[in-house]
């Protein structure tokens, strides 16, 4: 999954040649005063390409755009029990265990761990490092992507060690 972020990655569809062909896109707009638009031409891309689609934090945006679904940050998962069932996908971040079993009771089908590698996203907490994510992974109950520091050298470190759903990029 590649997430956006409109300043550091601004123009997402030009990022979708450099993806796996089955990765999709994680929409974050931070209330962008054009994320309609913009997440009209992202489902538009994505769903041509059939790549999943999901909107961060805004389920209205995700339903106008036909959007495949929501990712829900793990302090708003309260939030996403009014919207179960109106997705076909749905994730949250998970930061500890205990979020992952709420995001699994939640009926998340994935949760993203965070952040396994040093980040320059201003989201990112201190970096656990591949054998705590592995620790995660193994106990999680759901499927787990790893993000945070992920690139194609740190993908395959994590990769060599775990059985993990996938990773995410920015």
């Amino acid at each position: 999954m590649f997430l956006t972020d409109p300043d550091r990655a601004p123009d997402a569809v030009s990022r979708l040649a450099e993806l796996p062909k089955k990765a999709g896109i994680i929409f974050r707009h931070f209330g962008a005063s054009d994320r309609f638009a913009r997440a009209k031409v992202l489902a538009h891309h994505c769903l041509r390409q059939r790549r999943p689609f999901l909107i961060a934090a805004d389920p209205e945006l995700a339903l106008s755009v036909g959007a495949t679904g929501v990712h829900w940050p793990e302090s708003w998962l309260g939030a996403a029990r009014k919207w179960r069932g109106r997705f076909y996908i749905q994730t949250a971040s998970a930061h500890s265990r205990r979020a992952a079993v709420r995001a699994a009771q939640m009926g998340m089908d994935a949760v993203f761990y965070s952040a396994i590698f040093p980040s320059d996203s201003p989201s990112a907490g201190q970096p656990v490092g591949p054998t705590k994510f592995r620790l995660f992974e193994l106990h999680a109950p759901l499927p787990v992507y790893g993000l945070g520091g992920v690139n194609s050298r740190t993908a395959a470190r994590i990769a060599s060690h775990s059985g993990l759903s996938g990773v995410s990029l920015w």
